[in-house]
C-alpha cells in the first residue's frame, strides 16, 4: 500500500513538472506570436507571414491566407514544373536551348547581356540561372517550354489553388492591368514543405530542386540577414515597386523550419528591417526549441557525442 502511495505521489509530481514546463514553453510561444503580430501591424503596408516547424508541424501565421503579388518568388513553382516534366520524359534537363534576341527581356539576370544566337545552355542551366540570378530571360524561356497552365495545374494539385502564374516576366502592361503572379504565405509554406520532405514527385526530384534553392541561399537576402552566418538556407526572393516577398527554408540542424514573408503597398523599403527582425525572432525560437531540455537548460550536442 505504501509503495502504491509513493508511486502515485511520484507520478503526480512528474505530471506537475511536465505541466509546469509546458506552461512555461507556452509563455515563450505567446511572446513570439505577440511579437510577430506587432511587427506585422506596425508596417505601413500589408504583410503576411507563415512559419512552420518542419519537425512537428507547429505553425505561426499572420494574414497567411491573403493573396500577395509574388515578383520573382513565383519562379519556384516554375522550377517545380520543369523538373516534373523532365521526370515525365517530355524533355531532358541536358537538352540545350539557344538564346536568341527575341528571348531576351530586361531586369535581373545575365542572359540579356550575352550575344544573340551565340550562347547555348541546358535546361538545367536555365533553371539554375532562373533561381540563383533570378534571370528573367531564362524564366520566360522555361515558361514557354512548360506552359503557364501546366504550372498552375501542378500547383493546384498540391492543394495550392491561390498560387497562380498569370504572366511572363517583364510585362508592364499586363502588370498594370492587374495580371500578376500571386500566392499566399500558407500555400508557399506548403510548397516549400513538400520540397524539404521529398514529397514533390519523388525524393530525388525534390532533392535536386532543393539543391538549386540552396545555391540561391548562399547569396544575400533580407530574411537571411536575421540569421547567423553559419546557418544553411534555401530560398527565393522577389521584389517589385511596393512589393517584397521571400520564401526560405532554414536548415537548422536542431530544428529545421521555413519562413515566408510577403508584403504589398510597401513604403520606404520597410520590409528589409521587418524581415530581418522576424527572421532573428524565429531563429531564436527554433534554436531554443531544438537545444533546450524540458527544464529550460540548453544542451550542448557536442558534449553528448563525447559521452
Amino acid at each position: 500500500m505504501k509503495v502504491f502511495i509513493m508511486l502515485s505521489f511520484l507520478l503526480s509530481v512528474t505530471s506537475l513538472v511536465v505541466a509546469q514546463n509546458e506552461a512555461q514553453w507556452q509563455q515563450i510561444k505567446n511572446k513570439v506570436n505577440t511579437e510577430l503580430q506587432r511587427t506585422v501591424n506596425l508596417l505601413e503596408g500589408v504583410a503576411g507571414v507563415a512559419v512552420v516547424d518542419l519537425t512537428d508541424g507547429e505553425k505561426f501565421f499572420s494574414n497567411a491566407d491573403l493573396v500577395f503579388t509574388q515578383a520573382s518568388a513565383i519562379k519556384i513553382p516554375i522550377l517545380l514544373e520543369v523538373y516534373k516534366q523532365a521526370n515525365e520524359g517530355k524533355f531532358k534537363l541536358t537538352d540545350t536551348k539557344t538564346i536568341q534576341k527575341a528571348d531576351k527581356v530586361a531586369g535581373s539576370g545575365i542572359l540579356s547581356a550575352l550575344g544573340d544566337g551565340s550562347v547555348q545552355l541546358s535546361i538545367k542551366d536555365l533553371a539554375t540561372l532562373m533561381i540563383v540570378l533570378s534571370d528573367n530571360t531564362a524564366t520566360n524561356m522555361l515558361i514557354d517550354l512548360v506552359g503557364i497552365e501546366n504550372v498552375n495545374q501542378t500547383i493546384a494539385a498540391m492543394g495550392c489553388t491561390q498560387t497562380k502564374l498569370q504572366r511572363k516576366m517583364i510585362q508592364p502592361q499586363a502588370s498594370a492591368a492587374g495580371k500578376e503572379n500571386i500566392a499566399t504565405p500558407s500555400e508557399a509554406a506548403k510548397i516549400l514543405e513538400s520540397i524539404y520532405k521529398g514529397t514533390f514527385v519523388n525524393p530525388q526530384i525534390s532533392s535536386e530542386i532543393l539543391d538549386i534553392l540552396k545555391k540561391r541561399g548562399e547569396l544575400e537576402s533580407d530574411l537571411k540577414m536575421g540569421l547567423p552566418d553559419n546557418v544553411s538556407v534555401a530560398l527565393k526572393d522577389g521584389s517589385l515597386a511596393g512589393v517584397s516577398t521571400e520564401w526560405m527554408l532554414v536548415l537548422l540542424p536542431e530544428r529545421p523550419y521555413l519562413i515566408i514573408f510577403m508584403e504589398n503597398y510597401e513604403l520606404r523599403n520597410e520590409s528589409v528591417e521587418a524581415m530581418k527582425k522576424l527572421s532573428a525572432l524565429f531563429y531564436d525560437y527554433f534554436w531554443r526549441k531544438g537545444n533546450a531540455s524540458k527544464h529550460g537548460t540548453y544542451v550542448n550536442p557536442d558534449l553528448l557525442k563525447k559521452n
